[in-house]
């Protein structure tokens, strides 16, 4: 199915005094659906597309709001002409279409009350990565409980205040000195089980089993769910404790190790077979056949994944340390992005809070400013 929006047709309401023309000269929408502070921002029979007035603490705001979530959020000015505009970031198409109506979504240039020029993302872009997110903390229930990540001030000629907005940090979750540590340990561990992998290797690939899991393609692997996968893990994290086992422990662990190596190179090669064009599914059956001239996976691909799989295990997958993208003393954060990537290590979480806090004063600045 093709991707339409119709956000672009959108009335744009790009700051407080537009959206209050915009309430006071659209009619109500005479419908249960439809509120009386509420105005459609297309068509009637659109909801999805609206603008709703509200007041917090006495102070009036208007949001524009698409389906269920509003995205920007203008408040009234104050006496000195300052305004707050807050948004939410949301990662999906359509809402990047709808915040691009009102002149919020993608790249906006922002001069600031300094004179410089900030280019800020408002929505988080396609080419940012994956394991990048939105750190939201303390900001998720801001005010009156609607979730925003970003609360921009400028002054009355349009410009932003730096010291005074804030905007959530977007970081992304690394392994911390203890993290690799602690993997390195595990791998020196499991090296005589790598060993005895390599003995039992002929059998296992003369064992392999090619499944689809019923049409849907290698989701989740059986390593990871079985009854030997949590065998692994409590006699392998009992022995990297400093632990001796028994006769009876050291046998069942390297039964699970070989029987979780079985479903490993069983997914491994599935999938390695699936993208070669080797696997083929029926559908009314349920049942994969492989091409007869198709080559499974040698040791050295299935040793890498075993090994991931048992680091998984034991838990030592886990990150305990972030980097943040863009620098956490600059505003806006997200500055740097999308052709430059700039992360900054932190080797705990102590330093990302200590800044943390700064913007939680600035936050807690802003809401005395509009109560």
């Amino acid at each position: 199915m093709a991707y339409a929006s119709r956000a672009y047709e959108c009335k744009p309401i790009c700051n407080y005094n537009a959206a209050e023309r915009h309430m006071n000269e659209t009619k109500p929408v005479r419908s249960e659906k439809w509120r009386s502070d509420e105005r459609p921002l297309r068509k009637r029979s659109q909801y999805h597309y609206r603008l709703q007035h509200g007041t917090w603490q006495g102070r009036s705001f208007y949001d524009v709001i698409h389906h269920r979530t509003p995205l920007i959020r203008y408040w009234e000015p104050f006496d000195n002409g300052d305004h707050v505009v807050s948004l939410f970031y949301w990662n999906s198409m359509s809402s990047r279409d709808f915040m691009s109506a009102h002149r919020w979504g993608g790249w906006n240039r922002l001069v600031t009350t300094t004179g410089n020029e900030l280019n800020m993302a408002c929505v988080p872009l396609s080419s940012v990565p994956n394991s990048a997110r939105w750190f939201q903390g303390s900001f998720e229930s801001p005010f009156d409980g609607t979730n925003f990540t970003a609360h921009l001030v400028f002054d009355e000629s349009r410009k932003l205040k730096v010291d005074e907005s804030i905007m959530v940090p977007v970081c992304k979750p690394v392994s911390s000195d203890h993290d690799k540590t602690y993997r390195a340990s595990i791998r020196n561990e499991i090296r005589v089980f790598k060993d005895i992998m390599l003995m039992q290797f002929q059998r296992i690939r003369d064992s392999v089993e090619y499944s689809h899991r019923d049409g849907v393609p290698f989701q989740e692997t059986k390593a990871t769910r079985s009854d030997e996968y949590h065998t692994i893990r409590s006699l392998l994290t009992k022995k990297l404790n400093g632990a001796d086992l028994d006769d009876a422990e050291n046998a069942r662990l390297m039964q699970a190790l070989i029987d979780v190596g079985q479903y490993v190179y069983n997914s491994l090669a599935s999938k390695s077979a699936w993208s070669a064009g080797a696997l083929k599914y029926d559908w009314r059956s349920r049942l994969s056949t492989i091409a007869t001239n198709y080559e499974p996976p040698e040791f050295d691909a299935f040793v890498a994944a075993f090994e991931r799989t048992v680091i998984k295990a034991v838990g030592g997958d886990r990150t305990s340390a972030v980097k943040l993208i863009g620098n956490m003393g600059v505003f806006p954060l997200a500055s740097e992005m999308p052709r430059n990537y700039k992360f900054t290590q932190v080797s705990d979480f102590t330093e990302f809070f200590d800044v943390y806090k700064t913007l939680l004063t600035r936050f807690e600045d802003i809401k005395k400013r509009l109560s």
